[in-house]
């Protein structure tokens, strides 16, 4: 099973900020360049639990509600995974 889309550089389809940082990575409220839909993308180093992070990749795949989050993608970028949920925006504005 196929978790990263490898030719694809996020930065170059999202324009993103800052959201919320954490031990474990941070998270960025994005706006995809061509859909003009919000994302929320948490970017994880490589060095953490590479093993938990597909996990929850595994789990995220099977999530589609029109009302909360929806899975979009996973990317591997430079030394980070970038894991990106559609989400209705009004969860991204506090």
């Amino acid at each position: 099973m196929t978790l990263f889309l490898h030719n694809i550089i996020p930065p170059s389809i999202f324009n993103y900020n800052l959201f919320i940082q954490s031990s474990y990575g941070a998270v960025y409220k994005a706006e995809d360049k061509i859909s003009r839909e919000f994302r929320a993308i948490k970017i994880v180093p490589v060095e953490k639990e590479l093993d938990e992070l597909m996990n929850e990749i595994k789990i995220l795949k099977k999530c589609n509600s029109a009302y909360i989050t929806r899975y979009y993608g996973s990317y591997q970028h430079d030394d980070d995974v970038w894991v990106c949920d559609w989400v209705r925006e009004v969860y991204l504005n506090f």
